[in-house]
């Protein structure tokens, strides 16, 4: 599996490259400095302004493994997911099981009413949960803070363009305690105004997972081999 910390690598140059055909802006750009390991400095962005909808071109910390089913049923229901945005401009969710990987959980609606329902989210503790963002942007405080009180091994905002994907630390969410956690989100989103720079922040405090994939261009990095 290659990953996209040490770019630019083939897997960096491949979703830059769907990036810029996609028309989005990133947090991080190619001619940016990088430290001594090949990294972006931190506070680099391509471009300015007040959306929040700015891309990590980066991945941070490590994949969590996700049950066969699920896997396979998530690029259909996240193309789903993209058809409705485009045609509602509402949020729709999907939860998969972490213990059989099937879907255990769908809603409809607000933002409150698709993670506010703790009786069926408690179905799917372990598992995923993807949902649609009409708005495009990358996870609010209070995904973040359901992903850890249930422990995720992946939270997924669908947009038209892609996904955000967000997870733990490779040591697992309890290597994490919920009031540090939760206390450091709301500090985040206090002093960040960027989406995506506020999950940065907190993927480099705590070593949580944090990338994004466009869709329909790479459906997982493959290694160089095989490209």
């Amino acid at each position: 599996m290659l990953s996209l910390p040490l770019a630019p690598d083939v897997g960096a140059r491949l979703l830059m490259e769907a990036v810029r055909r996609a028309g989005l802006r990133t947090l991080y750009s190619e001619d940016q400095p990088r430290d001594e390991q090949g990294q972006w400095t931190d506070g680099g962005s391509s471009d300015s302004g007040d959306d929040d909808g700015l891309l990590p071109i980066k991945e941070y910390g490590m994949r969590s493994e996700i049950l066969p089913r699920t896997r396979e049923s998530l690029l259909n229901t996240e193309a789903l997911l993209r058809e409705k945005v485009a045609k509602e401009g509402i949020e729709r969710a999907y939860g998969y099981s972490g213990k059989d990987g099937g879907i255990s959980y769908t809603a409809k609606g607000s933002e409150w009413i698709v993670t506010s329902q703790v009786s069926q989210m408690s179905k799917i503790r372990g598992g995923v949960f993807t949902h649609s963002h009409p708005s495009g942007s990358s996870f609010s405080d209070k995904d973040l803070v359901i992903a850890r009180k249930y422990e995720l091994k992946e939270m997924r905002a669908v947009t038209i363009h892609g996904t955000y994907v967000f997870g733990p630390p490779s040591a697992g969410w309890k290597s994490v305690p919920s009031s540090v956690f939760e206390s450091a989100v709301r500090d985040s989103y206090k002093s960040v105004k960027y989406a995506s720079g506020n999950v940065v922040k907190l993927a480099e405090k705590f070593g949580l997972h944090y990338r994004y994939e466009v869709a329909g261009t790479i459906k997982g990095l493959r290694s160089e081999e095989e490209l």
